[in-house]
């Protein structure tokens, strides 16, 4: 990628400083410049004379930029290049309207538009077996890390019956079975687990004493999510501990100097009720506590936000504007050949949010797919009809006692086997 930026703009599309206070009305646009994706299959590794966190960005641009540049790619980190999609630009632009603009239906209170230039896509049966590589890698790593922390430490020689029972477990792990336990194993855990849920509460509690080689060797033997489990358990031990100090200092500080009175009698008094709620709100952290008085600090602005009360049903909320020139994408086969191509021009996708409906348009201008042979499907413009397709979508349509309304309009097409 060339080019990234985003910029606050005026009307005419010149970059601008907005000072407002309530940024009322506001114009953003984004550029994007020779973004590209390659990946070359059976390439050697390349050498650097440095290492990668030590080079400066004149020679980042030096190794990744050529090729993608507007200069053509001459050097040897460009060489047998193979993009899977080749340089493209794009503009996204975003339009709020102000708060005196809002009065026209027709006009969405807020907008964005997103153009492509030409956009290329390009998969090699090399690139292909190295994806389906990359994903059986990705999967094998799923399938794995669930019986990471029973493997062994020790290699094979050493311990042949650990990994038999680190082989066994992962086989009854994957495939889902239940195993029982006998009485002895079962007693053994319950302790276990009581001893860690102790410890780590005594972790918590900052405690000097506390044996965190004893807690990571108790670790190694437990699944994730037990784990996990029992450091909540440990979390509810100690903040029961706390309650109940904060429950005795506040019974502590309130008992009267005076012992005859309304509470020798047995009467109800006013610390056993009122002591509840503030115990509770003691047990918030200060982070939470931040977080209310945020929430509670923070007012609406009318000029930042639009009301679900006063925006018109039929009032567009959003609009999302997508248009591509041009698009293709091949398969190539081993040999370099292309094998079927697939091209389309012109196509829009233009999605509107109102207040309790959504509606989707799709045009496509033009369509066609290709084999080495020639032609396999071509889309014709008619009279009367200037797109190849005509698509839409709308869910709770207005004025209409319906829940979704689907039209399809399609062009005739030539189809030559």
């Amino acid at each position: 990628m060339k080019i990234l930026s985003a910029v606050t703009v005026d009307e005419d599309g010149n970059e601008t400083f907005d000072a407002g206070v309530a940024l009322d009305k506001l114009r953003k646009s984004v550029e994007l410049h020779m973004l590209a994706i390659y990946h070359d299959s059976d390439s050697n590794p390349w050498k650097l004379p440095k290492k990668w966190e030590d080079l400066n960005p004149g020679e980042w641009s030096e190794v990744f930029q050529d090729g993608i540049d507007d200069r053509p790619g001459n050097s040897i980190w460009a060489m047998n290049r193979r993009y899977l999609v080749s340089p493209i630009n794009g503009t996204l632009k975003y339009n709020r309207l102000g708060q005196q603009e809002r009065g026209d239906l027709n006009n969405p209170l807020e907008k964005a538009s997103l153009v492509l230039s030409d956009v290329s896509l390009t998969v090699t049966e090399a690139q292909y077996y190295d994806c389906i590589k990359l994903l059986e890698t990705f999967s094998r790593f799923r399938t794995r890390v669930d019986v990471s922390h029973l493997r062994p430490i020790m290699p094979v020689k050493e311990d042949c019956r650990a990994w038999w029972r680190y082989a066994v477990l992962a086989g009854l792990r994957q495939k889902k079975l239940c195993y029982w336990f006998s009485w002895e194993r079962t007693r053994y855990l319950c302790q276990l687990r009581r001893r860690y849920v102790q410890l780590y509460a005594t972790l918590l509690q900052q405690a000097p004493s506390v044996d965190i080689y004893e807690i990571r060797q108790i670790e190694k033997i437990l699944d994730s999510k037990v784990i996990i489990l029992w450091r909540l358990l440990g979390h509810a031990k100690v903040e029961t501990v706390k309650s109940k100090e904060t429950l005795h200092k506040k019974g502590s500080s309130k008992r009267r100097w005076w012992p005859f009175g309304w509470n020798s009698a047995g009467l109800p008094s006013e610390e056993g009720g009122g002591l509840e709620p503030q115990l509770d709100e003691e047990q918030l952290t200060k982070e939470e506590w931040q977080a209310i008085n945020k929430l509670l600090s923070y007012q609406l602005d009318d000029e930042l936000s639009f009301p679900v009360e006063k925006v018109s049903p039929n009032t567009i909320r959003f609009l999302v504007d997508v248009s591509i020139g041009q698009a293709a994408a091949r398969i190539i086969n081993i040999g370099h050949t292309e094998v079927m191509c697939g091209r389309f021009e012109q196509l829009q996708v233009v999605t509107s949010l109102y207040l309790k409906s959504t509606r989707c348009d799709v045009t496509l201008r033009y369509c066609g797919l290709s084999s080495p042979e020639g032609s396999l499907a071509e889309s014709v413009v008619c009279e009367g009809k200037t797109n190849a397709l005509d698509v839409s979508f709308v869910r709770a349509p207005i004025g209409m006692d319906l829940d979704w309304q689907f039209v399809a309009k399609i062009s005739p097409c030539y189809v030559t086997v």
